[in-house]
């Protein structure tokens, strides 16, 4: 039975990626890095803002605000504070949902209920506030879910590896997970060359940044090391909703 289920949304997230309805063309010269966070943990904005603040940049905090004042995974999760500090410091606040649904085995309307539940909370505390971006739970992508999101939403990203460039789904954004283990600097510094070479798009995620990280997070030396390495090669670090307004200035 499990593995039915992980059969079924194997193939439903194979589907997804056979239907782009939203394309974007990505070429910029030099290109684009982005520095992202799912789930926003405290250590996230702590220790990962502080350094992408050292480099004068920012990041984009996929937020679900259900999460807010919870421990996961044995780290301390994100409060109304941290949010409204984050937004404050011009991190980018973004959306992953409010409970953490999964939208590929969701219906579809419970997925836009959820979308909007989130967006309602974050603005009881950044004031009229909506996100633009959005992240998709557990990386699952649905078709249907996918089609309605696109609509809501600038872009929706996944963490399908490589460089977003040319032709690109704005759907389901590639993104390059860090982590504590595996962890390959030289694939890194190979991959910040190759898309500053290409002009393209190069988005990395993660979810704590903490000496004791979470199976899905790193070390701040390892983070450090990410965003020093994008800023000695290229220079030009954006959040995602920054990226985006980039490429469409530019008619890319």
């Amino acid at each position: 039975m499990i593995r039915g289920r992980k059969i079924n949304r194997y193939l439903a997230k194979l589907v997804s990626r056979l239907v782009r309805p939203n394309i974007g063309r990505i070429a910029i010269e030099g290109g684009i890095v982005s520095f992202t966070f799912d789930d926003f943990p405290k250590s996230a904005f702590v220790a990962g803002g502080r350094i992408l603040e050292k480099f004068g940049v920012r990041g984009t905090y996929y937020t679900c605000m259900q999460f807010a004042g919870t421990d996961r995974e044995g780290h301390r999760m994100f409060d109304a504070d941290d949010v409204r500090e984050a937004h404050q410091r011009g991190h980018e606040i973004a959306c992953h949902s409010y409970s953490h649904l999964d939208c590929a085995a969701a219906k579809v309307e419970d997925v836009l209920a959820d979308t909007m539940e989130n967006a309602e909370a974050l603005s009881s505390v950044l004031g009229r506030f909506t996100p633009a971006n959005f992240a998709y739970p557990y990386a699952q992508v649905g078709l249907r879910s996918k089609r309605a999101l696109v609509k809501r939403f600038m872009s929706c990203r996944g963490t399908r590896p490589g460089i977003n460039l040319g032709k690109t789904d704005l759907g389901e954004l590639r993104a390059n997970e860090i982590r504590e283990s595996p962890y390959d600097h030289e694939a890194f510094r190979r991959l910040i060359a190759a898309s500053a070479a290409a002009g393209g798009w190069l988005i990395f995620c993660t979810h704590d940044v903490a000496d004791d990280p979470s199976p899905f997070g790193c070390t701040p030396l390892q983070f450090e090391a990410v965003v020093a390495q994008a800023a000695a090669n290229n220079g030009r670090i954006l959040s995602v909703r920054e990226a985006l307004e980039l490429i469409r200035v530019r008619g890319a």
